[in-house]
């Protein structure tokens, strides 16, 4: 096993960056685009081999395949219209949303994958505030990310992290520590312990 240090990539510490910085506009990682206002997540456009939020429903047993192809065609790649229309059909917009955030989770994870196994260099953030949908799914981008990076967390990475199990982490005013601490459900200590 190899004595590497827990650290993340460039690729994930410039992301979390824009994240602390409630960045404004769009960036593409991995061929997806991530669309954020005020460091929100409000879309995250699929790549390829993606599956969009009405392929997820039809995996998920919510909706027939004919239906999902029907509401895709119906929305004409209109965000606003696919969630009205999907909510319309499946009968509970908590549903549709549930699914439009799995969907963007796994985009955001592929995206990752796909940059850093491919060696691609940082994006370049165009910044600007881009047009939000006005229906559907707005995430904190920085727990998202969190959340992606944990998903992507592979046996690798776990040996690691066994490995440095009696090491201890302290959580700095860089690090964070409000995000981290709500994703993670720890207390900040009040000194070293």
């Amino acid at each position: 096993m190899s004595d590497r240090a827990l650290s993340p990539s460039a690729l994930v510490s410039f992301l979390l960056d824009l994240a602390k910085r409630d960045f404004d506009g769009r960036l593409t990682v991995g061929g997806r685009t991530i669309v954020l206002v005020a460091g929100e997540v409000v879309e995250i456009e699929p790549g390829e081999g993606d599956e969009s939020v009405a392929r997820f429903l039809v995996s998920a047993g919510r909706l027939k395949a004919e239906k999902a192809q029907s509401i895709e065609s119906e929305a004409a790649g209109d965000p606003n219209r696919l969630v009205s229309l999907l909510s319309a059909a499946v009968g509970r917009e908590e549903v549709v949303v549930a699914a439009q955030r799995a969907t963007w989770l796994d985009r955001i994870v592929r995206a990752i994958e796909a940059a850093e196994s491919q060696g691609d260099p940082l994006p370049r953030p165009v910044p600007g505030t881009p047009t939000p949908p006005s229906e559907g799914l707005r995430i904190d981008f920085a727990p998202l990310l969190l959340e992606a990076l944990a998903r992507r967390a592979g046996e690798r990475d776990a040996g690691v992290v066994g490995s440095k199990a009696s090491a201890h982490f302290v959580l700095t005013s860089r690090a964070l520590p409000e995000v981290a601490t709500r994703f993670a459900g720890f207390a900040i200590p009040a000194a070293p312990t």
